[in-house]
């Protein structure tokens, strides 16, 4: 399961550096499409989902949200109207906020599905560097960290 999954993988993969690059200039965009792309290939090798799909949506609904208010924000800074841009900019951390935190919650619902695949194909992860997903960095860099895991995990399959 895991090989087949790390050869559709490498279709997809993308360097960590490039990832942050892209999530950033696309306002969180490209990390949703990069996980619903992972997400099909997941499920087309193990017939369950890596994520649930609501959860990627529920993520892009907050992007937009997020993108929403900063334009009007911007629309209103440059009408002069500082009240509306004020309670616009505040808005918009509705958004950046739900983003965040649902981003967090995709990359350890991503990491407990990995390390239930290395558990059913019998793969020693604890105290693996390489398999084994590291909790502060996870919370903190959310889906950017399980993009450099996947990136290492098929570099390490590749070498094996």
């Amino acid at each position: 399961m895991l090989k087949s999954f790390l050869k559709d993988y490498s279709e997809d993969r993308v360097e960590t550096f490039n990832f942050v690059l892209l999530t950033i200039f696309t306002w969180g965009a490209f990390s949703l499409y990069w996980l619903g792309k992972i997400n099909k290939n997941y499920k087309r090798q193990t017939k369950n989902l890596l994520v649930s799909e609501g959860l990627i949506i529920t993520a892009g609904v907050f992007a937009f949200v997020e993108l929403l208010f900063i334009y009007m924000a911007l629309g209103s800074g440059l009408e002069g109207d500082l009240g509306g841009l004020q309670m616009f900019n505040t808005l918009s951390y509705i958004g950046f906020w739900g983003y965040m935190i649902v981003n967090i919650v995709i990359a350890f619902h991503i990491k407990n599905t990995i390390l239930h695949m290395y558990i059913k194909q019998k793969i020693k992860f604890e105290n693996h560097p390489t398999y084994n997903f590291n909790i502060f960095f996870t919370l903190l860099f959310g889906v950017i960290y399980v993009c450099y895991k996947f990136n290492a995990i098929h570099n390490y399959n590749k070498i094996k």
